[in-house]
């Protein structure tokens, strides 16, 4: 199980000239059982723009068994607004954060993650995120 949070916000002197954007995706190997859940916003001011976006999954592996098309994904679809607006307001300059986590349970397993933040002031804000969960 795991989960990614990206965010991102821009600030611009000039109108309509901010832009930010966040995705996130996944992708599974050697799982039986998919869960995923993704949430993206995004906000767009005169000055300001911020993007926020978040995966949460769970992969299931039953030993011994696959599914005879492959992995059995359920994709959780939360598309009437029930979630609560993201975060903070849009910073002055740039402004970049990630979150990753990961989880791996049994015997065999591993999980590990590295992320990465850049901002170069008033110019430039870029995240990165990855996780490897081996079940």
């Amino acid at each position: 199980m795991g989960e990614a949070i990206f965010q991102a916000s821009a600030h611009s002197a000039r109108p309509g000239a901010a832009a930010a954007a966040a995705g996130t995706f996944l992708d599974v190997s050697g799982a039986d059982f998919i869960i995923e859940e993704e949430v993206g916003q995004s906000k767009h001011g005169s000055h300001d723009a911020s993007a926020f976006s978040e995966l949460d999954y769970l992969a299931i592996d039953v030993h011994g068994w696959s599914p005879r098309h492959g992995p059995i994904v359920i994709e959780l679809d939360q598309s009437f607004g029930h979630h609560q607006p993201f975060g903070q307001e849009p910073l002055q300059g740039a402004f970049a954060q990630v979150f990753a986590m990961a989880e791996a349970h049994g015997a065999n397993t591993l999980s590990a993650t590295l992320t990465s933040a850049l901002t170069v002031e008033n110019q430039f804000s870029f995240v990165h995120g990855t996780a490897m969960v081996a079940l």
